[in-house]
């Protein structure tokens, strides 16, 4: 019933998880370890002392075992320090910058790539060892930052109005999206759904080596899919939509202690044995050549964005023809490669209009650094990406300011006013020229 040499290892019986480590050899610490048997809808708790069973909760019977246990609620190191509670987020944003900036402590940062008027949620339960999350975005995105500094995420892609392809590579059935102590840089399709979890990648290496489970060490310190065992990932999606449910439907169940311990330990459980099974997907010489030259011709158009800059220019940088380019930017990134420059040129013309604190600068002088010198284009291209003139966006940062200086308040955001100032009544310095 053990590994090699008596190592400890972990077993599945249908939708039953036994955890087998080495026994202690005093009594007295035995009597103290304890292991739990985790199903989906309950737990039971076997005493360590009781070294042998004959039934499990199931119901199925089978013959008299010995069985050695951990205390997989209790560990020694990762994360033993957190408090035991849990704390549940959830906002909704009409702006791709605000939904960033709620993601809590992740560092990340976002470009919106498609035009339209974006919309997001984001729903995270915070436990003491795990986060779980449910991320849903309108447009297609760009994401690129950390989750944290040591951090192993999961992520499963629910649903999207087309195919999701990370970073050139197809994520379909029992592929996963995985970052293990890694940046994050991937491109979300419209309409996409994400979720997941997030935890310690010092935990799940103490966990594995408690179990002698072997990891897929060349995934680590990277962003990639990974492929496991069809039955594996359903188990997670179920646990996951069971979590969405009941955080939808009664958001205190989680408020009890032995709720959110069971399910950290459900959690815990289905990563390690999906874990034992998963495999990097090998993108190929071909994509991965592909993502070299992405990441070439992204680095050549955003070091100067207030330089003009033609396709061209992009190819002979980067040693490949025009078509060669707009293949690599649509397997990888979704998208033209010019579409892509002038989006995250607009995004950063956004930001630098909602910073804005000089009263006496426009929008045409934000909009020159950053390399858009046609300013009657650059507003209609403005206003369909985001759906608001990039004057409104000024003037509503610079009503921020106003009430901060008027009030000492420290919001960068005045809704209360929108309709007032928007409606004809103070205007800021230079709103003819903007307009």
């Amino acid at each position: 019933a053990f590994g090699a040499a008596g190592q400890p290892r972990m077993i599945s019986l249908g939708r039953i998880f036994v955890l087998r480590s080495r026994l202690p050899a005093q009594a007295g610490e035995a009597d103290c370890a304890r292991t739990r048997l985790q199903r989906y809808r309950d737990t039971a708790i076997i005493p360590a002392k009781d070294a042998s069973i004959s039934a499990f909760p199931a119901g199925g019977k089978i013959g008299e075992s010995r069985f050695e246990v951990m205390d997989l609620s209790t560990p020694s190191g990762a994360l033993s320090a957190s408090p035991p509670t849990a704390s549940v987020l959830q906002i909704c944003s009409s702006d791709v910058d605000e939904h960033c900036e709620n993601l809590g402590h992740w560092q990340l940062g976002y470009d919106q790539i498609s035009a339209g008027a974006f919309h997001g949620s984001f729903t995270q339960l915070s436990l003491p060892r795990i986060e779980i999350f449910r991320e849903v975005t309108s447009q297609q995105v760009r994401q690129y930052g950390r989750l944290g500094v040591n951090s192993f995420g999961i992520g499963l892609p629910w649903r999207a109005s087309g195919e999701v392809n990370f970073n050139g590579s197809s994520v379909t059935g029992s592929k996963v999206i995985a970052c293990i102590d890694a940046d994050v840089d991937l491109c979300t399709p419209k309409g996409f759904e994400l979720r997941g979890i997030v935890m310690s990648a010092t935990l799940i290496e103490e966990l594995a080596a408690n179990l002698a489970i072997e990891l897929p060490r060349s995934a680590w310190h990277q962003l990639c899919v990974l492929e496991m065992d069809d039955a594996i990932v359903a188990r997670l999606r179920h646990l996951l939509a069971t979590v969405h449910d009941g955080l939808a439907a009664t958001p205190s169940a989680f408020d009890d202690p032995a709720a959110r311990r069971a399910l950290e330990d459900a959690l815990l459980v289905e990563t390690m044995n999906m874990l034992s099974s998963a495999h990097p997907c090998d993108v190929g010489w071909s994509m991965a050549e592909r993502r070299r030259t992405v990441e070439r011709a992204c680095e050549m158009m955003l070091a100067r964005p207030d330089r003009p800059l033609s396709v061209l220019d992009v190819c002979k940088a980067v040693g490949a023809s025009p078509r060669k380019l707009g293949y690599c930017f649509q397997d990888v990134l979704g998208t033209s490669p010019m579409h892509y420059w002038r989006a995250t040129r607009l995004n950063r013309v956004r930001r630098d209009l909602k910073r804005c604190g000089d009263p006496h600068a426009g929008v045409y002088d934000i909009a020159v650094r950053h390399g858009f010198w046609h300013f009657s284009q650059f507003s209609l291209d403005y206003k369909r990406h985001f759906c608001e003139l990039p004057s409104t966006t000024l003037r509503r940062a610079k009503a921020g300011v106003f009430m901060k200086n008027a009030t000492g308040c420290g919001r960068s955001r005045c809704a209360d006013f929108r309709s007032d100032l928007t409606g004809g009544g103070m205007q800021p310095a230079g709103w003819a020229r903007d307009q």
